[in-house]
C-alpha cells in the first residue's frame, strides 16, 4: 500500500474520533509513541489527554474504559513481514 495512501487513511481516522474515552490500538509499542505525537498534533494535546489511550496491539494488559479504534493500516504490518 502506498505510504501517503495509508497516513490518509490514519489521518482521516483521527479526525473521525469521537470526544469520549477512546484506545487507539497500533502495531506494537514502536508505534505508541508516533500514534500519541500525531494525535496531539491533529486533535490537539487536550484532547489527547483527555480522552485517548494509545495501547500496541501486543497489549498484555485489559484494556478499560472507552471504545476501542484500531489503526486502519494494522492490517497491512501484521503477516508482511513486521512480526
Amino acid at each position: 500500500m502506498e505510504e501517503g495512501l495509508m497516513r490518509l487513511q490514519v489521518v482521516e481516522a483521527i479526525e473521525r474520533l469521537p470526544e469520549e474515552p477512546f484506545t487507539w490500538v497500533c502495531y506494537n509499542e514502536d508505534f505508541i509513541d508516533y500514534y500519541q505525537n500525531l494525535i496531539k498534533d491533529i486533535r490537539g494535546s487536550e484532547f489527547f489527554y483527555q480522552y485517548t489511550r494509545v495501547v500496541g496491539r501486543d497489549q498484555k494488559r485489559e484494556l478499560d474504559g472507552g471504545k476501542i479504534f484500531f489503526d486502519p493500516t494494522l492490517h497491512y504490518y501484521i503477516g508482511n513481514g513486521y512480526d
